[in-house]
């Protein structure tokens, strides 16, 4: 995982964050390191990925884990933005 490298890409991107049950569901996946998912993860990271970045449900071929690392990639983004705690407006 590289969130920093991907992050700085998203950076122009609004800031976007996980709804609480999916904050805890993904936070939940990526507790634990694996190097094989299972069909529900890999649909759920495909449903997310769809719901968050506004775009048509993909569902990359299995044989080559390259766009699913990028998208376990680009929602865990989402995951530290989520975690950060709103700015004070200036008053």
């Amino acid at each position: 995982m590289n969130v920093e490298k991907i992050g700085i890409k998203l950076n122009c991107i609004k800031m976007i964050k996980f709804k609480k049950d999916d904050f805890k569901k993904w936070s939940e996946f990526r507790k634990i390191p694996k190097q094989v998912i299972d069909h529900e993860e890999y649909v759920m990271i495909c449903e997310y990925h769809a719901e968050y970045f506004n775009h048509r449900l993909e569902e990359p071929c299995k044989c080559n884990p390259k766009r699913i690392n990028q998208m376990i990639d680009e929602l865990d983004v989402i995951l530290e933005q989520s975690k950060r705690k709103p700015r004070k407006k200036k008053k």
